[in-house]
């Protein structure tokens, strides 16, 4: 199946010249199960591939009509005194004639599994996000413009990852239902461009593998909830979501049963 799109976005953030923008996508999935070298295999129920490309823009700023050339009148503290009679000041504001749209493409592959008559099921997709012409609030040269600061588009950056999960329904019966669910990403965002030539790399893996990946490489995991009275229990084996996740199963097991009596 192939699905597209396409939009005409206008702001009135931008000048005339950069007003309006052009982004759409494109969708291309193909249901592998239904095939019939797979429609009566009976240990895979459902697999899909999935591609996908897409552009969308961002717009997002306080600075509104930050084209035109706006002054505004000034406040007690800005004002003449021409003998007894203060007189308002009119002050120019910031004037941002280049901004344009920020835009991010995006590219990525996907697949959906489901095995047993979907007992287990889940999905892998790899990702990658480019985004340009970054918009952000930044510092400007001293007498460039009216003000020391101001909304500029200042660069790019990528973004690129995996994310996998898997799923199961344990018990399914008309007293308890019990799914178990994992999964876990990895991220990467470089920022490749910004202004003043600064380079900046972030990234890291989330779930469950990304607690072990910090602990081992920083010796903690930063929202561990640890335990200690005086030598006698300490523990950090369970950080503040997975003690949620815990107790929140606990309870719905006991009430389980004690809906039973």
């Amino acid at each position: 199946m192939l699905t597209l799109n396409y939009r005409k976005d206008g702001t009135s953030r931008f000048g005339p010249e950069n007003r309006w923008g052009d982004f759409g996508g494109a969708a291309l999935a193909w249901r592998v199960s239904d095939e019939d070298f797979l429609k009566d295999s009976n240990a895979i129920s459902n697999l899909k591939l999935r591609l996908g490309w897409g552009i969308a823009g961002q717009q997002d700023i306080s600075a509104a009509y930050a084209f035109l050339g706006r002054t505004i009148l000034g406040s007690s503290i800005s004002q003449y005194i021409f003998g007894t009679t203060p007189i308002p000041v009119a002050i120019p504001q910031t004037r941002l004639e280049d901004l344009k749209w920020e835009e991010t493409t995006t590219y990525n592959v996907g697949l959906d599994y489901g095995l047993f008559n979907n007992k287990l099921s889940g999905s892998l997709e790899v990702y990658l996000k480019e985004s340009n012409d970054l918009l952000a609030n930044v510092a400007i040269s001293d007498g460039s413009n009216f003000s020391n600061s101001g909304f500029q588009n200042i660069g790019k950056f990528t973004s690129k990852g995996i994310e996998f999960s898997i799923g199961s329904d344990i018990v399914s019966t008309d007293d308890l239902k019990i799914d178990v669910n994992y999964n876990v990403s990895f991220n990467q965002t470089e920022i490749d461009e910004l202004a003043l030539e600064q380079d900046i790399r972030v990234g890291g893996i989330g779930g469950g593998i990304g607690n072990i990946y910090d602990r081992f490489l920083y010796g903690s995991v930063t929202d561990f909830l640890f335990i200690d009275l005086g030598g006698v229990f300490k523990t950090g084996i369970f950080n503040i979501a997975d003690l949620s996740v815990t107790t929140g199963m606990i309870l719905i097991i006991w009430a389980s049963f004690k809906n039973k009596d």
